[in-house]
């Protein structure tokens, strides 16, 4: 029997509802230089880096150019940050519940350490999770699996008893990658499709539904390695 032990997670958009204070921080940068973006286009670079982001959004700015909108969007972010971030509904109970349940839980963000930390203390919830990994841990950023494959090897756990929890494509495809089985939520910014699509093998809508979903694809891990002929 496959054995879940570790729930990776991924941050911004699943644990902590920070989509207008992200889309309110981009506008503020290009507002700067007295530009509008949609926030349909912005939405299509959450889950990535800010400095790639902007380069995304703007492939023929300079190195110093995205420097400095990365610091307009962090000034901003910063300022408003406690006041324009909460949780999203049910993480908090549910987080405790897969603790209690027995599951070791780490973060997998591609947000900056303090900021991260600030916002999972700010709810009480930082002692919960014993790996934080964020933008400068790896070189390369999800969804690459490196900040995958960087939290395994920091909880010393092989990748088929983890399970990554995420709302956006880069969380699946980062997991699938590194070997890990994905759960999908989807909240403010991602469909199902969006999440089916980028490999994940079960999606849910709400954070109770997270535990059965975990339990769910451990069964599909089981069935798959007794139709290989890997197992009992």
């Amino acid at each position: 029997m496959t054995t879940i032990a570790t729930v990776l997670c991924d941050l911004d958009g699943t644990i902590l509802d920070t989509t207008e204070l992200i889309l309110a921080s981009f506008r503020h940068a290009f507002a700067s230089r007295g530009e509008v973006v949609p926030d349909t286009l912005l939405l299509e670079h959450f889950g990535r880096p800010l400095a790639e982001s902007f380069r995304r959004l703007r492939p023929g700015w300079s190195d110093d150019e995205v420097r400095q909108m990365v610091g307009r969007y962090l000034d901003h972010n910063h300022q408003e940050h406690d006041g324009g971030v909460s949780l999203v509904p049910g993480a908090d109970g549910a987080l405790h519940t897969l603790r209690s349940l027995g599951y070791r839980l780490a973060i997998v963000t591609s947000k900056r350490e303090a900021m991260a930390d600030h916002g999972l203390t700010l709810f009480g919830l930082r002692a919960l999770f014993e790996v934080l990994v964020h933008a400068d841990s790896t070189a390369l950023s999800k969804p690459d699996p490196a900040p995958v494959q960087y939290a395994l090897r920091q909880m010393d756990v092989p990748p088929q008893r983890a399970v990554m929890v995420g709302d956006s494509p880069y969380d699946m495809m980062a997991a699938q990658r590194a070997g890990c089985h994905t759960v999908g939520l989807v909240h403010n910014t991602f469909s199902a499709s969006d999440l089916l699509g980028a490999g994940a093998e079960r999606v849910v809508s709400r954070w109770d539904e997270i535990p059965a979903a975990i339990a769910a694809v451990a069964d599909m891990g089981d069935a798959a390695t007794r139709t290989a002929g890997l197992g009992p």
